[in-house]
């Protein structure tokens, strides 16, 4: 009988034990990426709304799109123009991951409606270091074959402006960004804001 009372102890024992270690600590907890995703979006969101002015787009030939322009050689294009970001969507959980980027590239006297949509890195809430996101920028109301091209159009594509993937570094005062290309001919933009 003694047995089978410390025996039945020894049980109770390790499954109070294993009841404990599955209880968690909510200040120690880890964020998932979910969380940490909508951590950085809510950090930089309020600084990206507004007028940019791309005061350096450094260039790096990339053939045959900069040939098209004019680019054979590494270039820095001072005061080349504005974005100005005007909506920004967060309200779905899904755009809270990823916000819905909207505005305006005004380039030679001409306004273009862009947009991108923000994936947030991760890495950079443990150390606040890097890029806080990555996009894709892009044309959001041209429809191919809808009109006619025009040349301001091709001049940002053979750049390599639009249509590109960039890391989005914003500073902490949120006076200037950063853009750096992942794939063409952009290096990076240097943005101030207005």
């Amino acid at each position: 009988m003694y047995r089978f009372l410390s025996l039945f102890g020894l049980v109770i024992l390790v499954a109070m034990v294993a009841c404990n270690k599955g209880k968690e600590d909510v200040t120690t907890r880890k964020l998932d990426n979910n969380e940490t995703s909508a951590l950085i979006m809510d950090g930089i969101r309020p600084q990206l709304t507004g007028t940019w002015h791309m005061k350096e787009v450094a260039i790096s030939p990339f053939a045959p799109g900069t040939n098209e322009v004019g680019i054979y050689k590494d270039t820095v294009l001072k005061d080349f123009a504005n974005l100005e970001i005007t909506l920004i969507k967060y309200e779905t959980p899904f755009d809270k991951l990823y916000n819905d980027v909207s505005g305006s590239l005004n380039y030679k006297n001409k306004r273009y409606e862009v947009g991108f949509r923000l994936l947030a890195y991760n890495r950079y809430l443990p150390k606040k270091v890097g890029p806080q996101a990555s996009a894709l920028f892009e044309f959001r109301s041209v429809i191919v074959g809808t009109r006619p091209t025009e040349p301001e159009e091709l001049n940002l594509q053979h750049l390599g402006l639009i249509g590109e993937n960039y890391n989005i570094e914003i500073s902490a005062d949120g006076k200037t960004m950063t853009w750096k290309g992942q794939s063409r001919s952009v290096k990076n933009i240097l943005f101030t804001k207005r």
